[in-house]
């Protein structure tokens, strides 16, 4: 028997996505699809935290036998170990390290020297206890990092935003903090001190933040994160602050970030994106804002 063959004429016949028996396009639309689960995005609900814990329990009643217990002592041993490497970043002439053990969950924020750093015992200078700061402001803080400020020529490292949660989520208080003086800025002489909210903050110079957030008023996405990026001077409010731009609700989140290093970029120059797949939109302090110009516009 010969190999049956179609035509293109025969092919177009075929019913398919979007066609109906006849073969031509069809008007029909896909029904909306339903989430059934869609209650469950206010996280801080009553009903909806009640059905989290009722699942925990459920998990917990399926894991926890005498095999997890041992596994849990075990990577509670190795998590809490003091011989474990701490991880350092440098920063002018300091190394910074974020270290947790059983005596500090919450942990310190620290630093040293490279002298220090190489031997078998460094000596740590600690800038700040989480576990003491959560406990004097009634906060269960959770220590999400801190970011520079780039010191103008040989000037050391002295200004840095700390990113604090105050229930382990992605929002976010942004604090200005000062390491020679071992405090955070009072923001009542000027110090930054940034509403907590999902979005991110980024130093432009010593007196302005490119700041991407949900709070004071500031519009959020679908996905409830920031749509705005402003420009925020110190001691000014972020509501009242310059807008750079606004992405759709449909857009996953707003970003704003400048880029410090002297070889890499102009100071007046910071990119944004809205999503992985999202252009990035380039900004100048005299040509604005556009989604089309390439990463290494300035």
């Amino acid at each position: 028997m010969g190999r049956m063959t179609t035509t293109a004429a025969d092919q177009a016949s075929v019913p398919g996505p979007g066609r109906d028996i006849s073969g031509t396009p069809s008007r029909e639309t896909a029904p909306e699809p339903v989430d059934e689960n869609v209650w469950l995005e206010d996280i801080y609900g009553e009903e909806q935290l009640a059905w989290v814990k009722e699942q925990n329990s459920r998990t917990e009643d399926l894991l926890e036998d005498g095999g997890y217990t041992e596994l849990e002592a075990g990577i509670l041993e190795v998590l809490d170990s003091t011989d474990r490497i701490a991880m350092v970043g440098k920063r002018g002439d300091w190394y910074y390290n974020f270290w947790k053990d059983q005596q500090n969950p919450k942990g310190l924020w620290r630093r040293t020297t490279w002298e220090s750093y190489c031997t078998d015992s460094p000596e740590w200078d600690v800038l700040l206890d989480v576990d003491a700061l959560a406990e004097a402001e009634g906060e269960e803080w959770v220590f999400h990092g801190a970011t520079f400020l780039r010191p103008a020529g040989s000037e050391p490292y002295r200004l840095a935003l700390l990113a604090l949660s105050p229930d382990g989520g992605d929002a976010n208080r942004y604090r200005e903090f000062d390491v020679e003086a071992r405090g955070f800025v009072d923001p009542a002489e000027g110090g930054f001190d940034l509403p907590t909210a999902k979005g991110n903050v980024s130093w432009l110079d010593a007196d302005t933040l490119l700041v991407a957030s949900t709070a004071d008023g500031l519009p959020k996405t679908a996905s409830s994160y920031a749509r705005t990026a402003v420009t925020l001077k110190r001691g000014d409010s972020l509501a009242g602050a310059p807008r750079l731009f606004e992405v759709p609700e449909d857009h996953m989140m707003a970003i704003a970030a400048h880029d410090s290093t002297p070889a890499l970029s102009a100071p007046s120059r910071w990119t944004t994106s809205t999503s992985s797949t999202a252009p990035t939109w380039c900004c100048g302090a005299a040509s604005g804002c556009r989604s089309t110009c390439p990463r290494t516009s300035t």
